[in-house]
């Protein structure tokens, strides 16, 4: 939902319909929550809006301005203008009471004051209050209306009787910087603030005294609202590097970049006390057997010590000269050992006030270590001279037993001993996982194969048959110890720092760049095993998520049932118990299709699937051709060319379930239904918020795609910002591959015409645009080296969050640009960089040129090598 310029105040309806915003547009403008779509506008402002507030009943809007005009208007007349009120200047805030009938405001007459004035008169029936020395930034009321709360930017909160206007006690203190937003609790009892001192505070409102301690953000803040529920929800602020299961499973400690250590309460999903904080980012973890004590370690080059009931700092050791990426601990607790950048590995007594036992140098960086079982060994994995190695050394002396083993082709992220010590696994951003003999180093078997991307961490199941691994393709997947074979369908996620198991082996851990811990039922578990306690129920969806189910409450914990599947394993558990024809299975949500394009009308509906439903997509066909008397043989070629798609298997592809009747002339296709869109509507809505590895690991996994679908002698012949479409988890998926090709067979129409109709033009690569039929009578079909042209395309959508040629309104423009020969102007760096432009460039060569296309394989790798600059530079 788009204004033409910044948009300051914002307010919803009680009932969820309606969003009210303004800003400097000075307009306000009403939109639909469901469709996003401009329902009515106002523009009655001569200055830009500051505030916008709606009385209880939703009957009112007032609103407003800079100039200090207050505009209370009738929402349901069309806006008509009930009063226009003169406030003096500047109108930062603004609240209607409770009861509907008084309206306080902020402004500025000479002085910082608050005014109330009545709502059917439009006078002032109280003010103006005096008392505040800056900027009064929030008003708000109580739940009864007897007091008014104001936040200011002298540091200050402050609390006045609504009747006297007269001050409740003295000014509320507690927060180094300017007060921007206030929030009320839902029973009333809490106030939180918001600052530019970057936290949040919570204040008792009967005592103006703080409650709990204050939230910590990386930056200003000037907004904060509790939820309908009053339930806390929080987070961490930024990539989670680690996490550890204290004994028992009931908690779980999780390290972040955003410079914390925090405890989460697994049966209460939310946090436990107070954030332990370092100076850094902190990248390395490690927890007690006793669970009475945290290690972690980062940025600040720093090992710090934790007490885990009372979060304080026991102890601290700074020996390390670079930032720390690894803790382990020996199985007795006894001896801790840290790693990180500059190589160096520190042995040190846990109980002699962290007394250096060794300090190793291991190479240029140290980025895994663990301890064998018996606590005799230590494993690193560490990096010198572009080589990736294992090395194993002997605790007792220090001195490396065997290596190093030239182990991987890339960063070694994880070491991991076996049960019995006779094996050690490593993992690497080279995609692999290995196992080694741990007497000798020889590799057992080849390397693992399944992830598409960095292989971040391993976790050992308590019984020590099975491996869980996390990776930056955005998945956890499970291997059998013995045979390395992938077990169970992976589980779908975002990107991926860390796995754990659960010390009962239930349960695993995982967290990354969503920034949440997640947890999640192992798919193997019996229950019969384990009959868990009365208050570890676990959350059910009646309806779960179509893509994976790690989001089914915006909680920072959640735990999974099995019974909620992710993807894949809805698309194995249909096939194995339906045919293709999900008929009758499908129930169509409303008559009208959510969006219409040149293939057809898409609509949103229900797979009821065992008793539960699962969101999809149902995309119904149309067709053009004249010949309507031909539809048995082109039924037949349509259940053809979708039975290859039905047996697609890969993450970056969308999967078909299958296909249902009574959506048009032909069978549609059912689909999941991913709720983040298409890659164009994505962008618009997130651009802005997307870092660097976000924007590269789309372009990564649309490359994957395309590479899969081409190994599979499928060219897609329309890709398009429309049809990448975009899961919960932020991870691409292409979609409507072949269908160009397939509608021409089925209706006649040339491609062309049929991408020209689609809003595709400004990615199809220009010797598609062959409006005439060839001699021999056929359609023009695509190639493979047209979709990496729309590849290049899609890049440059990616890193601009713009459609290409964004600049040209014009269709037709587009084309004859196209058609000339003329690439997309080159933004600005660092926006696009030298080598990315040079290889979207490559993309955009014409047939037949000197330097060809690149093919499918090198697109993935170029995208790899991109994800590859970004971790060094996070390293």
């Amino acid at each position: 939902m788009v204004h033409e310029s910044w948009i300051y105040a914002l307010a919803v309806t009680k009932d969820g319909k309606r969003i009210l915003s303004g800003g400097e547009d000075k307009r306000i403008t009403m939109w639909d929550v469901e469709t996003h779509e401009r329902i009515e506008e106002w523009a009655d402002h001569t200055d830009n809006i500051g505030c916008i507030a709606l009385s209880p009943d939703d009957r009112l809007a007032a609103s407003g301005d800079w100039d200090g005009k207050i505009v209370i208007r009738e929402v349901k007349r069309s806006g008509n203008i009930k009063h226009s009120i003169d406030a003096g200047k500047w109108v930062n805030s603004l609240c209607f009471s409770p009861n509907g009938e008084k309206l306080a405001c902020s402004a500025f007459n000479e002085v910082y004051v608050i005014q109330v004035y009545g709502v059917d008169s439009g006078k002032l029936v109280l003010g103006p209050i005096k008392g505040h020395e800056n900027w009064i930034r929030c008003v708000l009321w109580s739940l009864d209306g007897s007091k008014l709360f104001s936040a200011s930017d002298d540091y200050t909160i402050r609390c006045w009787n609504s009747e006297t206007g007269k001050s409740i006690g003295k000014p509320w203190t507690g927060h180094t910087s300017g007060v921007t937003a206030l929030s009320l609790s839902p029973d009333g009892t809490k106030l939180a603030s918001a600052s530019t001192d970057k936290t949040i505070r919570f204040w008792d409102t009967h005592s103006g005294k703080p409650i709990e301690h204050p939230l910590q953000h990386e930056a200003y803040l000037v907004a904060v609202a509790f939820s309908p529920s009053g339930e806390f929800v929080a987070w961490h602020e930024d990539i989670i590097w680690k996490i550890a299961y204290l004994p028992g499973g009931e908690r779980v400690v999780s390290c972040s970049a955003d410079k914390t250590v925090r405890i989460w309460d697994v049966e209460k999903e939310e946090q436990e006390g107070t954030s332990m904080v370092h100076e850094g980012g902190v990248y390395a973890l490690a927890v007690t057997k006793d669970g009475k004590r945290i290690l972690s370690g980062g940025g600040d080059k720093r090992i710090t010590m934790w007490d885990v009931e009372t979060h304080e700092r026991i102890e601290e050791w700074a020996d390390h000269t670079g930032n720390i990426w690894c803790i382990t601990l020996s199985p007795d607790d006894r001896l801790a050992a840290s790693g990180g950048m500059g190589g160096k590995i520190v042995i040190r007594e846990m109980k002699e006030s962290g007394n250096i036992k060794h300090s190793i140098d291991a190479g240029s960086s140290v980025l895994s270590l663990c301890f064998s079982p018996n606590g005799e060994k230590l494993a690193c994995g560490s990096h010198f001279d572009e080589v990736h190695v294992i090395q194993v050394y002997d605790v007792d002396s220090g001195k490396l037993v065997f290596g190093p083993i030239k182990a991987h082709e890339n960063y070694i992220r994880c070491v991991l001993w076996s049960l019995d010590g006779s094996q050690l696994f490593s993992a690497s951003h080279d995609f692999t996982i290995r196992c080694w003999n741990s007497e000798i180093g020889k590799s057992i078997g080849e390397p693992w194969i399944g992830h598409t991307n960095y292989v971040t961490s391993l976790s050992l199941s308590p019984d020590g048959t099975k491996l869980a691994s996390s990776s930056w393709d955005k998945t956890i997947r499970y291997w059998d110890v013995c045979s390395g074979e992938l077990i169970e369908q992976p589980l779908q996620h975002d990107f991926l720092s860390a796995v754990t198991f659960s010390p009962s082996g239930e349960f695993i851990a995982s967290g990354g760049y969503d920034r949440k811990v997640s947890i999640w039922r192992v798919p193997w578990w019996v229950e019969s095993q384990k009959q868990l306690p009365e208050g570890r129920r676990l959350i059910e969806s009646s309806s779960p998520p179509p893509a994976h189910a790690a989001h089914v409450t915006p909680i920072p914990i959640v735990t999974l049932d099995q019974r909620c599947p992710d993807t894949a394993r809805n698309l194995n558990h249909i096939r194995s118990n339906f045919a293709h024809d999900l008929t009758g299975y499908v129930v169509r949500e409303g008559e009208e299709p959510i969006t219409s394009g040149s293939f057809g009308d898409i609509y949103k509906g229900k797979l009821r699937l065992d008793g539960k439903s699962i969101d999809v997509a149902v995309k119904a066909i149309r067709t053009y051709s004249a010949d309507d008397g031909d539809d048995a043989h082109k039924t037949k070629t349509f259940r053809r060319e979708l039975k290859t798609w039905a047996n697609l298997d890969h993450v970056n592809i969308l999967p078909l379930f299958g296909t249902t009747m009574n959506f048009g002339r032909f069978f549609a296709m059912v689909c999941p239904w991913l709720e983040d869109g298409s890659l164009t509507s994505h962008l618009q809505r997130r651009h802005d918020s997307l870092n660097s590895a976000e924007r590269a690991s789309l372009i990564s996994d649309a490359a994957a795609g395309l590479q899969y679908l081409h190994s599979q002698s499928i060219v897609h012949g329309d890709l398009s910002g429309s049809n990448v479409l975009i899961d919960g988890n932020g991870r691409a998926c292409i979609s409507d591959f072949g269908l160009s090709t397939l509608l021409t067979k089925l209706g006649g129409s040339t491609y062309a015409a049929s991408s020209h109709a689609a809003g595709t033009l400004r990615w199809t690569a220009p010797e598609l645009f062959e409006l005439q039929l060839p001699d021999d009578g056929e359609n023009l079909v695509p190639r493979p080296l047209s979709d990496v042209y729309s590849f290049g395309r899609i890049m440059l959508q990616i890193l601009t969050g713009k459609v290409p040629y964004h600049y040209y309104i014009s269709e037709g423009k587009v084309l004859s640009a196209i058609l000339q020969g003329i690439i997309p102007m080159r933004p600005d760096p660092p926006v696009v960089t030298d080598s990315q432009w040079t290889f979207m460039q490559r993309c955009w060569m014409p047939v037949g040129a000197d330097e060809p296309r690149p093919r499918s394989d090198e697109i993935v790798e170029f995208a790899r090598q991109e994800l590859v600059a970004i971790e060094k530079a996070t390293l």
